[in-house]
């Protein structure tokens, strides 16, 4: 099973920033830094929305269904 990664805040809005800033689209974005262009509108939609992101947990404190 692939791992999940995660995504520091400045990751986050470096890329938010190219779909504001640099009126790129978000398949373009999403394809040059290899995630999913879901998720880039879901951190554009928080940015806007909060100005800011949220905090991503620490990996040992994730927990799986059972």
């Amino acid at each position: 099973m692939d791992k999940r990664r995660t995504f520091s805040r400045e990751f986050k809005l470096a890329a938010v920033k190219k779909i504001i800033e640099q009126g790129l689209t978000y398949a373009v974005v999403a394809k040059d830094l290899s995630i999913r262009e879901t998720m880039l509108r879901k951190w554009k939609k928080s940015f806007d929305e909060e100005g800011t992101f949220p905090a991503t947990p620490p990996a040992a404190s994730r927990s799986r269904p059972s």
